[in-house]
């Protein structure tokens, strides 16, 4: 990170320097953090699980006749969802999706 700091008669003495960095630092690491678990709440949101916002859009696109069968599994759709964390599946399924948003983030951002 650079810091540049300009003005009448300011001295910023090396121990500031460090301590404004690292601050700087800390906050940027903070604010990463928060954009991975973004990412990972809008990507499992969007799997197409009812009752997920992405089982609502692909209930939506299906045929009437299919969609409401597919209704009709949405009162599994929290333990179908919990089987697939503890089995680590939904680890397999989501990391591509998290890896492809980062570079989109990356590249959109210019990070």
């Amino acid at each position: 990170m650079n810091l540049q700091l300009t003005g009448h008669h300011v001295e910023i003495t090396p121990p500031i320097r460090e301590y404004v960095s690292s601050k700087l630092e800390r906050i940027t690491h903070h604010f990463d953090h928060l954009i991975e678990v973004n990412v990972i709440l809008m990507l499992l949101n969007l799997l197409p699980i009812l009752p997920l916002d992405g089982g609502r859009i692909v209930a939506g696109l299906l045929p009437r006749r299919i969609a409401l069968r597919y209704a009709r599994l949405e009162p599994w759709g929290f333990p179908i969802l919990l089987l697939l964390l503890f089995t680590s599946a939904l680890g397999v399924i989501l990391a591509p999706m998290i890896s492809f948003s980062y570079r989109v983030i990356g590249t959109m951002f210019q990070i």
